[in-house]
């Protein structure tokens, strides 16, 4: 009875993890693809990028491209912990729930001490 209510709670919780972090995902990958694009290429081209003056143009591309996908995992982990929190919460509970109703039924003698350690388990 306590899983058919806490597995469709699990569930949304999983199907809401995947659709608010997948857009973040691909953003985030998407930007280290593109600043991994650039290193490579100044690191190709270093001798003309020095011969124009344009290191400091660069390392400042760079650095707003590293800031950008700093961002981006940042508010892709704060989802992940906040969602993991609440499935972490719930499990709790259902836990919690469980074993509460078997450690009644045991004092009340409707089961077994060993029941309890099945439900833990």
């Amino acid at each position: 009875l306590i899983l058919l209510i806490a597995v469709p709670i699990l569930m949304f919780i999983a199907q809401r993890r995947i659709s608010q972090t997948q857009p973040i995902q691909r953003e985030w990958q998407a930007i280290g693809n593109r600043s991994s694009g650039n290193v490579s290429e100044s690191f190709s081209l270093m001798t003309t990028i020095r011969s124009f003056g344009q290191e400091s143009r660069r390392l400042e591309q760079h650095r707003e491209e590293i800031s950008l996908f700093k961002s981006k995992r940042l508010e892709h982990f704060r989802i992940e912990w906040r969602l993991n929190f609440i499935s972490s919460f719930v499990v709790a509970l259902i836990t919690t729930g469980a074993l509460a109703i078997v450690s009644i039924g045991t004092v009340q003698g409707h089961y077994r001490p060993g029941d309890i350690f099945l439900v833990l388990l």
